[in-house]
Order: structure tokens, then sequence, then C-alpha cells
């Protein structure tokens, strides 16, 4: 009798978006991209006080520098939970989706609609949920 383990079960499918029959790659999901994604929806709300304590504790266990929390935090007090600029969003948002699919040529970025936009964040952020709730993903390393 033949004992084997399939490792490649508890491999992630590869995320990949496809606009105008191209597919490209989408970078892995990190807990630094997710907070980048709460840090982007964070700049286009009034003041939310549960979502800006969530994002200081995800800061807080992702270790980020205490210098750049401190950074945040005056720049989210100069604000006072005031939008910042469109085009300032518009360019931190293309900064970001350059960084989760490095691939994408500009004018394909530039023409992506809101709905597509949008779309894609909810992508991203349900493709995380999922790869941190996958019983298969969380078993076999409890054991190591």
């Amino acid at each position: 009798m033949q004992t084997y383990i399939d490792l490649d079960k508890w491999v992630p499918e590869k995320l990949t978006m496809k606009i105008n029959g191209e597919t490209y790659d989408v970078k892995d999901i990190t807990v630094e991209m997710f907070l980048e994604i709460l840090q982007l929806c964070e700049l286009g709300v009034g003041p939310d006080p549960s979502l800006t304590s969530f994002i200081d504790e995800l800061k807080k266990a992702v270790k980020k520098n205490w210098v750049v929390r401190a950074i945040d935090k005056i720049q989210r007090l100069i604000r006072r939970g005031k939008p910042i600029s469109e085009d300032e969003g518009k360019k931190k948002l293309a900064r970001f989706l350059k960084k989760a699919v490095p691939d994408l040529p500009m004018p394909i970025l530039r023409a992506m609609s809101q709905a597509q936009i949008q779309g894609f964040l909810e992508f991203l952020i349900q493709s995380y949920y999922a790869g941190q709730t996958d019983p298969n993903f969380q078993k076999p390393m409890a054991s190591l």
C-alpha cells in the first residue's frame, strides 16, 4: 500500500485579472496589502472610529514602524476625517493597483471604470479572507 500526501492541494491558485481578453498576474494578497486597501477606504470616508481603530491595530500587528504610524495619525488629524482630493485619491489608487498587478499597462489602468476598480478591490478582499479562513491552509501548518 502506497501512502502519499498531495501538497499541491494546499498551494493556492494563482490570482489573475482579465481585461480586454488579456490576462495579468495579480500578486498574492498579504496582510500589508490588505492594510493598504483599508487605508485607501479610510481616505475616502469621514471619521469612522471603528475603521480607524481596526487599521491602527492592524498596523501594530504587521509591526509597522512607530514613526510611520505616528505620521499616519498626524495626517489623519490634519484631515480631520475629511476625504482627500480626488486627484490625490486617484494617484494613491493607481500606485496600489500597479503594486498589485505590476504587468498592467498604464493606458488600461487609466481607462478602468469605478465599477471595475471597486470589483477588483472586492475580489482582492474576498481572496484575502478566503486564504485566512481556508481550513486546508491552517491545518497542515498547525503541527509544525
